[in-house]
């Protein structure tokens, strides 16, 4: 295999796992605040899948609507749930800059580009 084809994989599997992380440290965040999750896709147009979602609900109530009409409580909460992945990989994504190595920076850039442009989209409730 060409090692320009392996390093595309290979990035293909990073940012897969990035994703699948950021996920999760979501859901660890939420059922630590004691929220039940879902994990459901999201899609435009109904056929080309977007995002990943987690749908959040705390004693039997889903959490939806906008957050501005949120009691301050529940706000401070969501807060803390979109937020928890980046207080880890944001600083991960540093640190790969650290190595100078040219394919670890690379990725760092992109991990951070891509998290820059998601984390306004973290408010965004269904």
């Amino acid at each position: 295999m060409e090692t320009s084809t392996l390093m595309s994989l290979l990035t293909l599997v990073v940012f897969s796992l990035i994703a699948i992380i950021h996920e999760l440290l979501h859901l660890y965040c939420a059922h630590k605040l004691g929220y039940t999750t879902k994990i459901s896709p999201r899609f435009f147009k109904k056929i080309i899948p977007y995002a990943i979602a987690v749908e959040l609900e705390k004693d039997g109530v889903p959490l939806q609507g906008r957050w501005s009409s949120w009691k301050e409580d529940i706000r401070n909460e969501y807060n803390s749930i979109a937020m928890f992945p980046y207080l880890f990989i944001i600083p991960f994504s540093f640190l790969l800059l650290l190595t100078k190595n040219p394919i670890l920076m690379f990725w760092s850039t992109g991990i951070t580009v891509w998290h820059f442009f998601n984390y306004p989209l973290e408010w965004l409730v269904k």
